[in-house]
């Protein structure tokens, strides 16, 4: 019984040392070898989504791309949080272009709504001069592995699977729906 108490105090110590960085870069290590065990099977087809992007998806996935990094090197709150809604609202416009208003609108309702919160309790927050900085090699690092992991899962496992048309098939027969969302709003809702 002792050696379990042991081995449990370890992995307490291990997992939960207090500080935000370290359970972040614990979740980050985690994600990288999911997805590196994904990629290192050799299942994954590196050219197969690429041929069909069009100009506006890579626009947005750039203001997307450029409005994490400036929320990460951002000296300032506000300008932290603006990039943040930013990154909210790129992403209702994502929902927006494939066909899902539904989402679309539920997201700008919450996103702006989270964007008037936090910067209402900014006021609250002690100021960055207190609170310890990582350094820009640091921060630079966990942005460019964050976007890479992300990017190259979304690129090669999402379009490496065939799709699944069974549900449009069986709105097509119903003669209902557009999208998933809307056919459990109206059936659940």
């Amino acid at each position: 019984m002792a050696s379990l108490v042991g081995v449990a105090q370890w992995q307490t110590n291990l997992l939960q040392h207090k500080k935000l960085g370290g359970y972040v870069l614990t979740s980050f290590a985690v994600l990288a070898i999911l997805l590196f065990s994904h990629i290192s099977l050799g299942n994954v087809n590196w050219s197969s989504g690429l041929a069909e992007l069009r100009y506006f998806e890579v626009v947005i996935a750039a203001i997307m791309v450029a409005s994490a990094l400036l929320c990460i090197v951002s000296t300032s709150r506000l300008l932290a949080v603006a990039s943040l809604g930013v990154i909210g609202f790129m992403t209702t416009l994502v929902f927006m272009l494939y066909s899902a208003p539904d989402v679309a609108k539920t997201l700008l309702l919450v996103e702006t709504l989270l964007v008037v919160f936090v910067a209402l309790l900014m006021r609250h927050l002690p100021l960055f001069s207190t609170v310890p900085k990582h350094p820009r090699r640091r921060r630079a690092l966990h942005a460019a592995s964050l976007h890479w992991l992300c990017s190259h899962y979304v690129a090669n496992y999402d379009t490496s699977q065939p799709i699944d048309t069974s549900l449009s098939r069986f709105c097509r027969a119903k003669r209902a729906w557009r999208s998933w969302s809307q056919y459990c709003e109206c059936d659940f809702g």
